[in-house]
């Protein structure tokens, strides 16, 4: 499948697309007529999800070479207001298995509880 955004209006600055359609989940940064592909994978009633997030902080991740590395990412919240995010990057097996499905649903309450 393809998507493209033909029109936006007051959107945020750095506006974060988000496509669901079945078990596939695409998110990309959103740009004007600029195609992209979201692989139609388990789409049993085809529906199509979209939602559009506002990017709050971004930082590139140091020590690719290194099994673990540690950083922070600032964040500017909606109110204009400083903070940042820890994060501890392990790189190779996962210590601990992850349930993406209740991590992502987690993620999407969380934005929308705070209307992100």
């Amino acid at each position: 499948m393809e998507v493209t955004v033909l029109e936006a209006e007051n959107t945020p600055k750095k506006g974060v697309l988000a496509v669901r359609a079945g078990s596939s989940l695409r998110h990309v940064e959103m740009a004007l007529n600029t195609a992209f592909h979201v692989p139609l994978h388990g789409l049993q009633d085809n529906r199509i999800k979209v939602t559009l997030y506002e990017q709050l902080g971004q930082q590139t991740i140091p020590d690719a070479d290194e099994a673990e590395s540690v950083c922070n990412v600032p964040v500017r919240t909606p109110d204009g207001s400083c903070a940042q995010v820890k994060l501890r990057i392990r790189r190779g097996q996962a210590t601990s298995a992850i349930n993406f499905k209740s991590s992502t649903i987690a993620v999407e309450d969380y934005l929308n509880h705070h209307q992100l």
